[in-house]
Formats: C-alpha cells, structure tokens, sequence
C-alpha cells in the first residue's frame, strides 16, 4: 500500500514545522542579544551561589544572627550564676572584664602623657603587687598542701581497703563455682 498523497502533505508540513522551531532555536542561540542575555544570567547566578557558599542563605544568616544575638544576651546571667555565692569569683570575671575593655579601648593622649610621667611609680608598683601576690601563693600553696596530702593518703588507704574486700570476695566466689 502506498502513502496518499494527503499524508505526505501532512508529514511535510509537520517536517516544516520541526525546520522552523530548530531554525528558530538556532538563531535565538546565536543571536548577540540572547547571548548576552544568557552571559548575564550566569554570571548573576554564579554570583548569588558564591554569595551564599560565603554568606549562606538568608535563613542560614538569621539563626546564626539570633544565635549570636541569644548567646551575647545569656552571658551575665550566666556570669551571675557561675559567681553567685562566690565573691572572689565575681570580683576576678570583673576585673577580667575591665582588663579586656581596656586593652580593646585605644589610650587617649593624656592617659599616654600621665603613663610617661609616672613610669616609676608604677613599675615600683607593679613589682609590689607581684611580690605580694607570689608571697600569698606560697603561703597558700603550703596551707593546702598538708590538708591535701592527707586527703591524697586518705584516698589512697580506701582504695586499697576495697581492692582487698573486692579480691576476697573475688576469691570467694571462685570457690564458691568451683564446689
């Protein structure tokens, strides 16, 4: 059997209608303006996928923002329970804060200028205050080392102790099975 001649028509026609969206694809594809257009789009895309490898999505930013934000707004309560009942405590996290917003503060012009003036005073005493504070350390050091030392022994006497009652009954358990 043969193709009628109106089914030629047809699948030429439909042949011409495939030519003309491939010569159509084919000429958006080299047209300068579409190219330049796609050349855009990339980049602009390459550019928001760096942005967020670097930066992270929005979303990703604004937990670690509330995070942050979280975590700076806990510290002094968690400062003031870690300290509470410990006035020594308290007194050295203050003094830690202070010393942190002082190296973090630039000197002002007088502050250099009384630094010069009072360079040995304040070396004499610095020494002083160093000199106290390893005088205390030792006294200290030797205050606990005797009440350690006997916490030490303590220890290690019931230790010992229970490593015998646990090797009895070790024992005792092993002839136990035995019988």
């Amino acid at each position: 059997m043969g193709t009628s001649a109106e089914d030629l028509r047809e699948r030429l026609e439909d042949s011409r209608a495939d030519l003309s969206r491939d010569m159509e694809a084919i000429g958006d594809r080299v047209s300068p303006g579409r190219t330049m257009e796609r050349q855009r789009v990339r980049a602009r895309r390459r550019w928001y996928d760096v942005r967020d490898r670097v930066m992270g999505t929005v979303d990703e930013v604004e937990d670690r923002v509330g995070s942050a934000t979280g975590t700076v707004s806990d510290v002094p309560h968690r400062i003031a329970e870690g300290t509470q009942g410990s006035p020594l405590v308290a007194g050295a996290v203050a003094f830690g804060v202070g010393a942190l917003l002082a190296a973090a503060i630039p000197p002002t012009d007088p502050e250099r200028r009384l630094v010069r003036e009072h360079q040995d005073e304040l070396r004499r005493a610095t020494d002083a205050v160093k000199e106290t504070a390893n005088e205390v350390g030792h006294k200290t050091a030797e205050r606990v080392s005797g009440p350690a030392k006997e916490a030490v022994a303590d220890v290690s006497d019931t230790a010992r102790q229970a490593a015998g009652e646990v090797a009895g009954q070790a024992k005792e358990a092993a002839r136990d099975v035995k019988s």
